[in-house]
Order: structure tokens, then C-alpha cells, then sequence
């Protein structure tokens, strides 16, 4: 479970980089001035529009980044994480991701958010877009899982390692160079 989120903060990371990320999270936030519930529920919403929840195929997971995902209209719990991480690290809020472990079925992971921004006492809220029609903070039943761990995104962290090993841009290599040069995790 910990490389896989590694990966995700990694590609999160490499979306968080590329303009048309910025450039995306900017048009999400601007009709909701400073309504940090508003910029949220927008980004949960416009990525439910944009980005169909579709099983891995063959049961291989894939990472793909804000832009991929945007384009192909399609991807798993996985690539909704990314998307929605990405939008809202653009948009500086202390993103992370809620990890579980399902009986008889593949593991299952979903963003966390903390508002407001800023402050020590903040609020978690949960983005699941797997799940159809779950509103903005809605989580799995504990009952429906074991073994959750929760890991927060450290944005300055991972932006110092892609651009100290990868000079900003996302690399061409394989898996295990990423996972040999990321960051390590723990879970919160």
C-alpha cells in the first residue's frame, strides 16, 4: 500500500507541474471567491463531469495524471485521487488520501482535504469519487473495511524531489526508479 501511494503522490506531483493543471484549478476556484466549501465541492464536481470511475483493467493499476485523465475521460480510484490532489495542492489546500483494505475485493484509497487553509484547527473532508452519487464527505462505512491509514500530501516535499531528480518534468522511466528516489511516507 505505501508504494502505491507513493506513486500517487508522485504523479500528483508531476500534475501539480504542468500549466494546464494551474491554469484548470484557477478556472475550478474562480466563481467561489474565498468559500473554501464551495472551491472543494466545485473540484469534487467538475472532476464527477470530466472523469468516469472505471475498474483497473486486468487488475493493473495505473497512474495517470491530471491531463491524462481529463482527456480520457476514464480512470479508477487511483487517477480520481491524483486529479483531485492536484487541483487542490494548485490551490493550496493540505491535501492527503485515506487508504483501506476490503474483503474480497481490491483495495481502496480516496482523497482527504483539510479547510480551512491555514489554520490549526481544521476540518477533514473526504472526496470519494468511486463511489456513484456520494456527495462531498462521504466515506466508506467503516464497517465495509479494515486497516485504514491516512496519508497527507507534502507538497514542498514532493515538488523538492521532483526537481531535484527529474528537473520538474515527469520522467520516462520505470516504476522502480520513482519508488527508489521518492520520499518516504507514514501513515498520520
Amino acid at each position: 500500500m505505501t508504494d502505491r501511494v507513493r506513486l500517487i503522490f508522485a504523479v500528483t506531483t508531476f500534475s501539480v507541474l504542468e500549466p494546464v493543471t494551474v491554469r484548470a484549478a484557477n478556472r475550478m476556484a474562480a466563481d467561489c471567491g474565498d468559500d473554501e466549501e464551495c472551491i472543494v465541492s466545485t473540484v469534487f464536481e467538475t472532476h464527477r463531469a470530466l472523469i468516469r470511475y472505471a475498474w483497473e483493467q486486468d487488475g493493473v493499476d495505473v497512474y495517470r495524471s491530471w491531463k491524462v485523465s481529463v482527456r480520457e475521460g476514464v480512470g479508477d480510484c487511483d487517477c480520481m485521487v491524483i486529479a483531485n490532489n492536484a487541483i487542490l495542492s494548485v490551490l493550496g489546500f493540505p491535501v492527503g488520501v485515506a487508504c483501506v483494505r476490503q474483503a474480497g475485493v481490491q483495495d481502496h484509497i480516496w482523497s482527504l482535504v483539510w479547510i480551512p487553509r491555514g489554520s490549526t484547527s481544521r476540518r477533514t473532508i473526504a472526496l470519494d469519487l468511486a463511489a456513484p452519487n456520494a456527495p462531498v464527505g462521504w466515506e466508506e462505512p467503516a464497517s465495509a473495511y479494515t486497516g485504514r491509514k491516512n496519508y497527507r500530501y507534502d507538497a514542498h516535499e514532493w515538488i523538492a524531489w521532483c526537481r531535484r531528480y527529474y528537473n520538474g518534468m515527469r520522467p520516462e522511466s520505470a516504476v522502480e526508479d520513482i519508488l527508489r528516489t521518492a520520499p518516504t511516507i507514514r501513515p498520520m
